[in-house]
């Protein structure tokens, strides 16, 4: 944004001589005898007749003995801000403060991390002495600004911040007002990356089968592929109700009745983003003569056929048909998260463990408390089946997802 000066522009005459001594294309935007805060006559601007030349810096064996600000030898690459000044004049005005205080307060989060770059300038009318001093003063009071705005907001530190100046300029346009200026830039920053989640999609299913049996695959993924590795670790309660046609609570004849257990799948490095694929498997072993009554499964794949630990990223929750003569219901609610760095479970984590249903993954009925973890994903069923009279299907009543 800028502001053109309140000043009348006067129009300039074509002539052999200078309306001053020493200054080449009229008065400049302050006597360079006069004290601050004093001011010369407006600028003139070019000769009529003249074709405009784009000066994009004054000349540096013009500049001042003593001047406070180093010279700049490039444009700053990102501008994001002009100031723009009055004519003649080094400090801010009241729109220019307000430009710098919108600036500093609206900076990005992590805004510390990037230096700041202010570049002063001045419009050509004048000497280039004076234009110097004139360019450097407004790169100096807008770093003033910027570490205090308003003179008692928090502002950028010291140590953040640069200044060029630049002397006088038609850079930013013939309208002298245009080049009264002094530029913020600060190189943009990348997007922070998006904190690492764990992610649940369903496979296949829920599927109902008849009588409580129900099948249902999903996998979990990171969304991004993790550094140095870790595990997600799932909570997982099970409640079954089962009665029989006369209501009578015959659960503890057919399945444990209360599950709580915690389960963990392993991922590598690297992984996460893409299905985690297990190692391929050892020949299935010969099957056993007689089929072995189905056992629910809550989480982990049943035993497969090859070495654990392993890395995977899908989860199966299934339960058999419980019979023609019953009526009732289970509930499943599972709380994963992943814990970036947790490379090594705690020992009481067990491979085929017994005392749950998490086939080959690792799992534990002692909780194992672990801290740190990703946002908690929810993984919950349930379901209903009335077969006392007939065989029906099950009710899937809800799940997520």
């Amino acid at each position: 944004m800028t502001r053109a000066s309140g000043r009348q522009q006067q129009p300039a005459t074509r002539s052999t001589q200078a309306v001053r001594t020493g200054s080449r294309h009229g008065a400049p935007e302050r006597a360079p005898d006069a004290p601050a805060g004093s001011f010369a006559a407006p600028d003139l601007g070019h000769d009529f007749g003249q074709i405009p030349v784009v000066r994009r810096k004054g000349d540096p064996t013009k500049v001042p003995a003593g001047m406070s600000c180093p010279v700049g030898t490039t444009s700053p690459a990102s501008p994001v801000l002009q100031v723009p000044f009055d004519n003649g004049v080094g400090t801010l005005n009241g729109v220019a403060q307000a430009l710098v205080s919108d600036f500093v307060s609206k900076r990005p989060p992590l805004s510390f991390l990037a230096p700041v770059r202010v570049d002063g300038y001045a419009s050509e009318p004048g000497t280039q002495e004076f234009n110097w001093s004139l360019s450097c003063e407004r790169a100096t009071n807008t770093v003033a600004e910027l570490t205090r705005p308003g003179g008692f907001m928090p502002g950028i530190p010291k140590t953040q911040l640069s200044l060029f100046a630049h002397g006088e300029t038609s850079e930013f346009g013939g309208d002298p007002a245009r080049n009264r200026v002094a530029v913020i830039s600060t190189p943009k920053l990348p997007a922070p990356a998006p904190p690492r989640r764990l992610l649940i999609s369903t496979e296949t299913g829920p599927t109902p089968q008849d009588c409580g049996g129900y099948s249902w695959s999903t996998s979990f993924l990171l969304s991004k592929d993790s550094d140095v590795g870790g595990h997600i670790v799932q909570h997982i309660v099970v409640d079954y109700d089962i009665k029989n046609m006369f209501g009578i609570d015959i659960t503890s004849t057919i399945v444990k009745p209360h599950w709580d257990f915690w389960e963990a799948w392993d991922v590598q490095a690297g992984e996460g983003t893409a299905r985690m694929v297990p190692p391929t498997p050892a020949p299935a072993p010969t099957p056993a003569p007689a089929t072995p009554t189905p056992v629910p499964t809550k989480g982990g794949n049943r035993a497969p056929g090859f070495a654990v630990p392993y890395s995977a990223g899908r989860d199966n929750f299934a339960d058999p048909d419980h019979g023609t003569g019953t009526k009732g219901s289970i509930k499943v609610t599972g709380d994963a998260q992943f814990y970036e760095g947790l490379t090594t479970l705690p020992a009481h984590f067990i491979h085929s463990n017994p005392a749950t249903t998490a086939g080959a993954a690792p799992s534990t009925t002692t909780d194992p408390k672990l801290t740190g973890g990703t946002p908690n994903v929810d993984h919950d069923l349930l379901v209903e089946w009335d077969c006392r009279f007939a065989k029906s299907k099950t009710t899937i009543v809800s799940h997520t997802p």
